[in-house]
């Protein structure tokens, strides 16, 4: 894993599915948006399950994404926190989707080989609890916003940890969302 280039600066930890690949085609979500598919061989896939269960099979994904708003957006906010993938897609999304959205890999925050799930998380398969924990290990006492779209159950409990946005997985995180990490990170950032 990489070492935050910021240490002590706010952390962004960011969701893949239903935050940044939303569910609604590019179609209905208009200028930006575009529809692609991304192969992913099973060698890439995180061997979780939270992804595909027991073992490792190769992935065939419909993404709809928008990297003109979005990859620009995630190149900023690195100028002045650590942002993180908080995504089952692991590693897969520094090697498959970052180059989609035209940004430089990011650290993974979360990972089955450094933050294995307890045994009741990932029976139920839940990732939102997964990543909580992973997070809160991780940078437990420095500042996080966590974007994601599962975490409204936990969103109370959770709003103690980190501050959450959650997103409409249809709709993928919107610029009033945005705006609201930026503002965020410009309250946390540490003072020069």
């Amino acid at each position: 894993m990489a070492t935050p280039k910021h240490c002590g600066h706010p952390v962004v930890a960011l969701d893949v599915d239903g935050v940044l690949n939303a569910d609604a085609s590019a179609a209905e979500l208009g200028a930006g948006w575009i529809d692609c598919r991304v192969e992913i061989p099973a060698s890439d896939v995180p061997d979780s399950p939270f992804v595909s269960g027991p073992g490792r099979v190769p992935l065939s994904l419909e993404l709809t994404i928008n990297p003109s708003l979005h990859g620009p957006w995630i190149e900023w906010l690195r100028e002045s926190a650590d942002v993180v993938w908080a995504t089952t897609w692991e590693e897969a999304a520094n090697k498959h989707l970052a180059p989609l959205l035209g940004i430089e890999p990011i650290p993974v925050a979360v990972s089955m080989r450094e933050t294995p799930p307890r045994f009741g998380v990932a029976i139920s398969r839940d990732a939102v609890m997964w990543k909580a924990m992973a997070l809160q290990r991780r940078y437990n006492g420095r500042p996080v916003v966590w974007i994601d779209d599962g975490n409204r159950v936990f969103a109370r409990k959770l709003g103690r940890l980190f501050h959450i946005v959650t997103t409409n997985p249809r709709l993928g995180i919107a610029e009033g969302q945005m705006n609201e990490v930026n503002e965020y990170v410009r309250r946390k950032e540490p003072r020069r």
